[in-house]
């Protein structure tokens, strides 16, 4: 299972961003998706004739055509024996010289940043003017950037958090197809943590994460250090 990342996008909170932030939803929601949903399908299509088997059939019939097409004809061996892993090679090959990919699986990891669609979309109301999901791996730029560019009056705000809290997190705006402002803090900073920590919405405590004692970053404990009392010429205070 891939790592969890947390994402949330907003156009602001004044009347008129709210309005353009709920028009985006319903031209970009999933189909049978939730209020809330988007597919990133909507921004940068993927070629229908990448959705094919990503894994060993297709690996295996991809290198075989491949040495068909060098002239190998040994190779026609292999299209004997295994057919449906020739026909997933031939369409791959295909695909690579049509759109630089073999797969969904490489095509969307270089288009979208990541292997899969928004996942787990919270379902939001109507005056809401953030939406959340999930997406595998990494977040999302290359999406942010389209997303931008369809909507170039808005400044869009970005924000993500992986799972694996206090790294891979951050926040940025993008304008018209571009990132204009950014804040990435160092990862296992105090900063990353406490970021993370309010785009997750989770209490660093409730991970039994506490601040270390130069107050730079966050430590796993069971619980939180007692304070030692203080003293005076020997006397507790």
């Amino acid at each position: 299972m891939p790592n969890h990342i947390t994402n949330l996008i907003s156009f602001g909170d004044q009347p008129e961003q709210v309005a353009a932030f709920h028009q985006m939803l319903r031209e970009l929601r999933q189909e049978d998706g939730v209020y809330g949903s988007i597919d990133f399908n909507k921004l940068i299509p993927m070629p229908e004739s990448l959705d094919i088997e990503a894994g060993s059939n297709t690996n295996d019939g991809l290198a075989a055509y491949r040495r068909f097409m060098s002239g190998d004809k040994a190779a026609e061996t292999f299209r004997k024996e295994r057919p449906e892993a020739w026909a997933l090679g031939k369409r791959a090959y295909e695909n690579i010289q049509q759109y630089g990919a073999p797969t969904w699986y490489e095509w969307c990891n270089r288009n979208w940043g990541t292997k899969w669609n928004a996942y787990s979309c919270a379902e939001i109301d109507k005056n809401a003017d953030t939406m959340e999901f999930m997406t595998a791996w990494s977040s999302v730029p290359g999406i942010l950037e389209a997303l931008s560019r369809k909507y170039p009056d808005q400044a869009v705000s970005y924000r993500w958090a992986d799972e694996d809290i206090g790294s891979n997190v951050g926040e940025a705006v993008f304008q018209n197809g571009k990132m204009v402002d950014s804040n990435i803090p160092v990862p296992g900073s105090r900063e990353a943590y406490e970021l993370a920590s309010d785009i997750m919405g989770i209490a660093l405590e409730d991970l039994d994460l506490y601040l270390s004692a130069d107050k730079s970053t966050y430590e796993y404990r069971e619980e939180p250090p007692k304070e030692r009392p203080h003293t005076k010429g020997g006397q507790v205070r």
